[in-house]
């Protein structure tokens, strides 16, 4: 996973995420606050918000490659708080994937 430190409050990163989300024509599948989710069994978090989102045209012919990739499809993108009060975003690298599933060809379809 890679990480990066957020300069911005917990909820000012949440919007920024969506917007550029948004700006880069993503598909936005699903938002989860999982601190509501968390609270709806009683239960707290600290501050986490996911995000689910694609692009279909890439996606498609990432899994036309190989189609075990679809696995990990739709990609994600977790902002969380942690104890000290530092925000952060994490993500998988698109270039695991490749990697991973041995897509040599993973830059034809682009």
């Amino acid at each position: 996973m890679i990480r990066v430190i957020s300069t911005h409050p917990f909820d000012i990163t949440v919007k920024q995420v969506k917007y550029v989300l948004n700006k880069k024509s993503m598909h936005l599948f699903l938002q989860t606050d999982h601190v509501k989710d968390a609270e709806s069994v009683g239960a707290e978090l600290m501050p986490a918000h996911l995000f689910v989102f694609g692009y279909s045209t890439i996606g498609t012919k990432l899994m036309q490659c190989d189609q075990r990739v679809g696995i990990e499809l739709p990609l994600k993108i977790l902002v969380w708080e942690d104890d000290r009060n530092d925000v952060w975003i994490g993500y998988k690298n698109p270039l695991w994937l490749a990697e991973y599933y041995d897509l040599k060809d993973y830059s034809k379809p682009f």
